[in-house]
């Protein structure tokens, strides 16, 4: 079965003929909102009250917050992204000089040498992500639930950043260390959030866990991966995407497997499952926000560019950045009443270092 079959949802033209918000010419556009639409289609009870939770992020950790509660209207949607491919859909691999990056950077990763026992990879990551909310203040998001959700008029927010510290051991057990910095809102939100009675995050909540639980720890569990692209891909689908093919689900998630990967062959074989993914692009050459060179590649979809930066010499993942690039095609209806070029998440990682033992501090 082909990644197109594999991709095919017979209720797509239920949902087609059932949108009540905006044509749509790409299925894979429609997001989070093919959720809701099906909920509709299907006769869920969703009170004037209730808030609709769209499906959080199985990796990473949310992007936009809920104000449950809050005047008793709340609209709260994740960024993943649900793209569901139509039947008959022609796909095509990545870009000529995407695939000639990601072909050295694949070869410079099956040649590492492999991670002594006793020993851990070391690596810092940095970053800063925007967290969205709406329907904060009274006379907000009026309307049905579908309004509600789409009524993008009065996104509020803040962004806040974040230093992980990640110790894996060559059997993939390990350790992450998160501590969050202060937010910074966007403009006016301050006093929204403090007017509707909504929490304010604070500096210096730590997160100190084991690796293996994702909802925990925000990263995949580095273990029980196959070490073959083919394989790799089949089990990212089945595991993380609900056995339906969506490539910048993949994309997403082989990135952070390059986050805690220490075996060569899992980390070859993941930009091995990039190489057989449509839409990658190359960027071409970029310096990171620590002055690193290496080269730019990314996928754009549902108004997100999301781009990282990798060093092909040594197959080592430098950077990761996603960008709002076109609101109005965003899956997450807060997304667009935002300005095209915001960045939504910004993420530097350190070089992976070997280190005797895990040191917190």
């Amino acid at each position: 079965m082909n990644r197109a079959q594999r991709g095919r949802v017979d209720a797509l033209s239920v949902l087609a003929a059932h949108n009540p918000v905006q044509p749509i010419d790409n299925v894979g556009d429609w997001g989070e909102g093919a959720e809701l639409i099906l909920a509709q289609i299907l006769g869920a009870e969703v009170g004037s009250s209730s808030a609709y939770v769209a499906r959080a992020p199985r990796t990473r950790r949310r992007r936009l917050v809920g104000a449950a509660g809050v005047f008793g209207v709340t609209a709260v949607a994740a960024i993943t992204a649900l793209t569901l491919l139509p039947s008959g859909s022609t796909l095509v691999g990545p870009s000529v000089a995407a695939a000639a990056v990601l072909q050295q950077a694949q070869h410079s990763a099956a040649v590492s040498p492999p991670l002594p026992v006793g020993d851990f990879l070391y690596t810092r990551e940095n970053a800063v992500e925007l967290q969205l909310v709406g329907c904060l203040l009274p006379g907000e998001c009026q309307g049905s639930l579908q309004d509600r959700l789409n009524d993008a008029s009065k996104p509020h927010g803040y962004t806040i950043p974040t230093v992980t510290d990640i110790w894996v051991s060559p059997t993939g057990t390990g350790r992450l260390h998160r501590v969050t910095g202060a937010p910074t809102f966007l403009p006016g939100d301050l006093t929204a959030f403090k007017h509707a009675g909504q929490p304010i995050p604070q500096s210096g909540v730590v997160v100190d866990a084991a690796l293996g639980d994702p909802t925990v720890t925000g990263i995949p569990d580095p273990t029980g991966w196959p070490t073959t692209a083919p394989e790799l891909e089949a089990a990212i689908e089945q595991r993380d995407e609900d056995g339906h093919a969506q490539p910048q689900a993949t994309f997403g998630f082989a990135t952070e497997l390059l986050q805690v990967a220490v075996e060569p062959a899992l980390r070859a074989a993941a930009y091995g499952v990039m190489m057989m993914l449509p839409g990658v692009t190359s960027d071409g050459p970029q310096i990171d926000s620590l002055g690193r060179s290496g080269q730019g590649l990314s996928m754009t979809y549902s108004g997100l560019k999301v781009s990282i930066v990798v060093d092909p010499g040594t197959g080592d993942l430098l950077a990761k950045r996603t960008v709002l690039v076109a609101p109005a095609r965003s899956s997450v209806p807060l997304d667009r009443g935002l300005a095209a070029g915001t960045v939504i998440s910004d993420e530097t990682f350190s070089a992976p270092t070997i280190v005797a033992s895990i040191a917190v501090g």
